[in-house]
């Protein structure tokens, strides 16, 4: 599908931002000879990043045009004092542009384009029709350069008073910018609940006409206010889609790194899911704990059954602490039998079923009961007898899988029917200490709703990684995101979507810059 440009198909080149870090977010750059929008309220810093980017450009030799609908050539060099902007380099040009009302030459009443100062080699006075023709006229003085900022566009929205004649001139001014004058460009716009275009159309048409759109904003974090900008859209680029904070500093704006990973991206166990190894960045991390949070509605079970056929398949063990949920079926469609067989698996000790329910028709040495049967299973429902029949199972799974790693699957809840939230504590940092080594994996599947919520927070706070997947009310579909972990997209979500090959599911793995 063309764009507002006019093409299908171009060679992408960057050119850099003026900041490492959000040059990181856009995956390079600037899209080179594009317009990209800039918006956000009063005071999130618009304009200082707009200057960072035209003086990155004059320091690589670049011209540079500042376009100012709102403050004079001194005004905007009073507001810009505090940084280290160059305003007296003579590769930038500033025009002082405004929107007033007059007379046309016709004798109709409307809006004018006239400057607020001329520069000192330009003392004629400029006094036209408020219109992207005459805008393009007068701007052509300036030509050529590289790099173009229209600082703010609420100067500009008043050229139409209709939608349909607003948008025209809003693509117009996109083309005028980015094609005929064959520069970066970037337009700078009021969020519209801050009043600069209020009843406007323009902000909406902006995000959709331009070629990338970033806001800023500012929060309050415990009292103090805190700054942020998000990439929400960039044609054509796998850019950073996360909200990120930034600091204001004397060379400009500065994008606050988040916690780089440390962990070596080897030491994982893959998903079987690309799109999930890729959120966690490359797989479950080993040696470690990792909870994967559901809401109750969410496909839960897909995602552990993915997880427990890759880990069989690398030549792990994989003990699964089955719900009652998930019986023989599940075990022997979703996992058995896309490896070889049930039996099979049990011979081998590669797989371990763990039956708290006793639920399981199947005598096999690697099916392992918490309770007896009948009225004698009735005398084993007592918190000392569980306590110990669990260390056993574990000891004997750890005598079983012999040099296998293990990848042990763990409901968390089963367990709460008969046991406290200490004892799982206690048997948590047993297991640990006692039977993990560090190339196991274990692995936590638990609805907090339906939990203690302090032994919720205990798995999560203990967890190398945590996962969460849940199902919007409104959409009913399902996304999951990485709240926590060494290496990853953390705070990233994704969509999962049913696939009715192998594997049974799939993880978006990157966003779709579709429009």
């Amino acid at each position: 599908m063309a764009d507002v440009y006019g093409e299908t198909e171009y060679e992408l080149t960057q050119v850099p931002s003026g900041d490492a870090g959000l040059d990181r977010l856009l995956d390079g750059g600037f899209p080179a000879n594009r317009a990209i929008l800039l918006s956000g309220g009063p005071g999130t810093g618009k304009s200082t990043f707009a200057m960072q980017f035209l003086q990155a450009g004059l320091d690589d030799g670049d011209r540079a045009l500042y376009v100012t609908t709102e403050q004079t050539r001194e005004e905007l060099c009073d507001s810009f004092a505090p940084f280290s902007f160059e305003l007296d380099d003579p590769n930038l040009s500033i025009a002082s542009v405004h929107a007033r009302p007059g007379q046309r030459i016709d004798g109709v009443d409307g809006l004018m384009l006239s400057e607020l100062q001329r520069d000192e080699d330009r003392p004629h006075d400029f006094y036209a029709p408020f219109t992207t023709e005459y805008l393009e006229e007068h701007l052509t003085e300036y030509l050529p350069v590289d790099r173009i900022v229209v600082d703010s566009l609420s100067g500009i929205a008043p050229m139409a008073d209709n939608p349909d004649l607003l948008r025209r001139d809003i693509l117009e001014l996109i083309r005028l910018f980015a094609d005929r004058f064959d520069a970066t460009t970037l337009l700078i716009a009021e969020e519209p609940d801050s009043g600069a275009v209020t009843g406007s159309a323009a902000p909406e048409l902006l995000r959709f006409a331009a070629h990338g759109v970033i806001s800023l904003s500012h929060e309050p974090i415990r009292g103090d206010y805190h700054r942020y900008l998000r990439v929400e859209k960039l044609r054509g680029v796998d850019h950073d889609t996360r909200m990120h904070e930034f600091e204001i500093t004397r060379n400009g704006p500065t994008v606050v790194s988040r916690w780089s990973p440390t962990q070596p991206v080897g030491r994982v166990w893959k998903t079987g899911v690309p799109g999930l190894d890729e959120l966690g960045g490359g797989g479950l991390s080993k040696g470690q704990s990792v909870v994967l949070s559901h809401d109750g509605r969410a496909r839960v079970s897909d995602i552990v059954a993915e997880v427990a056929v890759e880990s069989l398949l690398a030549g792990a063990a994989v003990p699964i602490f089955v719900p009652g949920t998930l019986g023989r079926e599940w075990v022997e469609t979703k996992i058995a039998s896309r490896i070889s067989s049930l039996g099979q698996l049990l011979d081998e000790n590669r797989l371990f079923i763990i039956d708290w329910y006793a639920d399981w028709d199947y005598d096999h040495p690697n099916i392992y009961r918490v309770h007896k049967r009948g009225l004698t299973g009735m005398l084993t429902h007592n918190r000392f007898y569980v306590m110990q029949r669990i260390f056993r199972i574990y000891r004997s799974i750890d005598e079983r899988r012999g040099s296998r790693d293990a990848v042990p699957i763990v409901y968390s809840e089963t367990a709460l029917q008969e046991l406290s939230a200490k004892d799982l504590r206690f048997q948590h940092g047993w297991i640990q200490a006692n039977l993990l080594t560090d190339d196991d994996t274990i692995i936590f599947v638990q609805n907090p709703r339906t939990m203690d919520e302090r032994l919720a927070e205990f798995y999560v706070f203990d967890a190398q990684q945590v996962f969460e997947t849940w199902v919007e009310d409104q959409s009913d579909l399902q996304y999951i995101r990485l709240d926590k972990g060494a290496h990853g997209k953390t705070g990233v979500t994704r969509l999962v979507k049913r696939d009715d090959g192998e594997p049974g599911i799939q993880v978006q793995s990157t966003v779709s810059q579709a429009e």
